[in-house]
């Protein structure tokens, strides 16, 4: 099975180890634009990680689950954006 991970509505399911690495983005190549407002900087962000629940890291895959199935991926992201809000993160140009 190689599987990019795009668009897959079966994330949780799926086994990381049949992936193909080399068709995942890569969340170190993604460059987001400073002077994009705030829902820009989103949009941009999951428009180049592709899949923002599979990506890589370099040689690792990242692959994000969570425990609550009635809350959508974009729910979750808002969230953390949200809590994590003025502190030092990875994320901070999307704040």
């Amino acid at each position: 099975m190689e599987n990019q991970g795009k668009g897959s509505d079966n994330v949780r399911d799926l086994d990381i180890r049949e992936v193909n690495i080399e068709k995942l983005r890569d969340i170190r190549e993604v460059i987001i634009d400073g002077s994009l407002d705030k829902e820009e900087k989103r949009r941009d962000f999951i428009r180049q990680i592709e899949n923002p629940c599979l990506y890589r890291q370099g040689e690792y895959i990242v692959s994000l689950k969570f425990a609550d199935t009635d809350v959508t991926l974009e729910e979750r992201l808002l969230e953390y954006l949200e809590r994590s809000e003025g502190e030092e993160a990875p994320w901070e140009l999307l704040h």
